[in-house]
């Protein structure tokens, strides 16, 4: 009896099938991950410019982050003036969004003291994990604080 060296045609469409499956379980695996990494690299970043615009205030006579939200044409980003004068500028990844309570402005302004008209939450999210990272401003003191 003749034994048979070679696969049928079953088992090569079967093979291709898993491989096809297994590849694109790791390619929204990969996804998820780097949009959790620009969430979390964002959200440094972010406080960062906050307590700095906190702490600039004071010498500059103000301090202002202003957001811009997503549109079909551009990305979501914020300013930082400090007094009338721009000194940072940043552009968020697709997906990232940042929205304050109360909504309106869509800036963050410290006075000369370094404090705030009113208490603010800024929350930053992502669209393609659904995670978010929030943060309280106080206002009599400016703190930022982020929130759990």
């Amino acid at each position: 009896m003749k034994k048979n060296r070679g696969f049928t045609v079953i088992e090569i469409v079967l093979a291709i099938a898993i491989g096809a499956i297994i590849l694109a379980l790791v390619t929204i695996g990969g996804n998820r991950a780097l949009a959790q990494r620009s969430l979390n690299t964002t959200s440094m970043e972010l406080e960062g410019v906050l307590r700095n615009a906190r702490q600039a205030a004071p010498n500059a006579g103000g301090a202002k982050v202003l957001f811009n939200q997503a549109t079909p044409t551009s990305k979501a980003n914020w300013q930082v003036l400090l007094g009338t004068r721009l000194t940072n500028q940043h552009e968020m990844d697709r997906g990232l969004q940042v929205t304050l309570s109360p909504s309106s402005p869509q800036a963050i302004e410290f006075t000369g003291a370094g404090t705030l008209a009113e208490d603010r939450q800024i929350t930053l999210s992502s669209s393609t994990t659904g995670s978010s990272i929030s943060w309280k401003i106080y206002a009599s003191t400016g703190a930022v604080e982020r929130l759990p």
